[in-house]
């Protein structure tokens, strides 16, 4: 298989949660919600299964970093420091380390000098087939494979998972794109070794107003991990309300108010616990229960997952609120809808928004969605209601919200109520309790 993702782009802080061994009868209970791809011959997919031949997300993993000129645009003076600096490459490990917590890492080793390409930079520029173009500039495979051939008799292959080539020469070359490829077994072998799994970057994609380059690096290798593309590939999708505006990294790359990387795809790598997951094979009924994004408690879920079809759940979602990519609504639930049978790039995970001004205001470029849903989650007494369903952030407290579901007439019912304020005595203190039902302690 071939596989070409890309985008158009115009410390280490770990959280333990306990990573036991779930109870034999948890996966069990959480089977129901693993919706399946419809398609299982593509190597990103939004269901299960997950790709076997996908870059292993749980251990360490190995990148060479390989950084190109060409005979007709030479560089010199190779800085070493310079380019992981440039490609924050330290800020990549650290996200990976947090999100996974501690179960995928990778290293990269940056070849000491230029690597000068075989041939110049325009016979690339003119190769390009015409599946393979990406923003008018190169052929993927064709410049990863003679890039990685260039340092075949230097670096042992094998020692690698996969390969990072920056494209930091060429007129045309060196352009705001990056792009993640996979191969099958036998297409991309050297003598020293294979590598299947590469990334290509034009050196400008690292200077970009308003994208910071450690996320560039994270999306590409998610793809090499197996995830889709979760933004619009409309020329003009990046307003059309469909994206996940800037939740989790597979998004719109703009924008700095969402989480780190949504917990439907981090359950999709195995980097969350199957006993932090509540799975709701159906919508029903269900008041108060606990939740928490990652931290220490572990008697608390961290996702609630609702199927409502055999290929849709609805996701609710626990949101960090401090480290990579925190959210600024403390306290506070996601809800997005994942739909397997929509095609990466055409909005296979949908915001589900609380209802505001900007949420609900009419779609239009001058509103981008990372904008539109930066007021998405619903903080504590704030609730949403969709497809017959009503999704409230009932309560916070003792470090863990509360969350709750409502469906038919209990959800119509339960729409219209505000939340209530009482006067408790506790001790020789009176203290105010706000709740739906509210109930001074015995």
């Amino acid at each position: 298989m071939r596989l070409r993702t890309w985008i158009a782009i115009a410390s280490f802080a770990i959280s333990s949660i306990g990573f036991s061994p779930a109870a034999a009868d948890t996966a069990a209970q959480v089977e129901p919600c693993k919706i399946q791809s419809p398609d299982t011959t593509t190597h990103m997919r939004i269901g299960w299964p997950v790709d076997k031949d996908a870059l292993k997300s749980v251990g360490k993993v190995n990148f060479l970093v390989l950084v190109v000129d060409f005979s007709d645009d030479p560089l010199s003076n190779f800085d070493v420091e310079k380019y992981r600096q440039k490609m924050e490459l330290y800020t990549v490990a650290s996200y990976f380390n947090l999100v996974s917590n501690g179960l995928f890492t990778p290293t990269f080793t940056i070849y000491p000098s230029y690597v000068r390409m075989p041939e110049t930079s325009k016979h690339y520029g003119d190769q390009l087939e015409v599946d393979e173009v990406v923003n008018g500039e190169w052929e993927s495979h064709h410049m990863t494979h003679d890039a990685i051939e260039a340092v075949d008799s230097t670096v042992k292959i094998s020692d690698f998972d996969a390969a990072i080539v920056v494209v930091s020469g060429g007129s045309s070359l060196s352009g705001r794109v990056a792009l993640a490829t996979s191969q099958d077994e036998g297409l991309d072998e050297h003598d020293s070794g294979e590598i299947h799994n590469t990334i290509l970057a034009g050196i400008q994609a690292f200077s970009t107003e308003g994208i910071r380059p450690w996320a560039i690096i994270v999306h590409e290798i998610n793809h090499l991990l197996g995830l889709v593309d979760l933004y619009l590939y409309e020329a003009d999708g990046w307003w059309k309300g469909k994206s996940t505006g800037a939740f989790g990294m597979q998004g719109f790359l703009r924008g700095s108010n969402g989480t780190d990387s949504l917990g439907w795809n981090r359950w999709l790598r195995g980097w969350m616990p199957e006993s932090r997951i509540l799975c709701i094979d159906s919508p029903k009924n269900l008041e108060n229960i606990k939740m928490s994004p990652l931290t220490s408690i572990e008697s608390s879920y961290e996702m609630v997952v609702i199927k409502t079809s055999p290929t849709v759940v609805y996701v609710v979602e626990a949101l960090k609120n401090r480290g990579f990519e925190a959210s600024t609504s403390s306290n506070s639930l996601l809800v997005y809808k994942v739909d397997a049978t929509v095609k990466p790039g055409f909005g296979p995970v949908r915001i589900i928004p609380k209802k505001t001004k900007i949420t609900t205001a009419p779609l239009s470029s001058a509103l981008p969605d990372w904008v539109r849903f930066q007021e998405a989650p619903l903080r504590v007494f704030e609730q949403v209601f969709s497809e017959g369903m009503l999704l409230r952030n009932t309560n916070y407290e003792s470090g863990a919200l509360t969350f709750s579901l409502f469906t038919g007439s209990r959800a119509l019912s339960e729409q219209k109520k505000v939340p209530k304020t009482i006067n408790c005595k506790i001790g020789k203190k009176v203290v105010k309790i706000k709740a739906y039902n509210p109930r001074c302690p015995k």
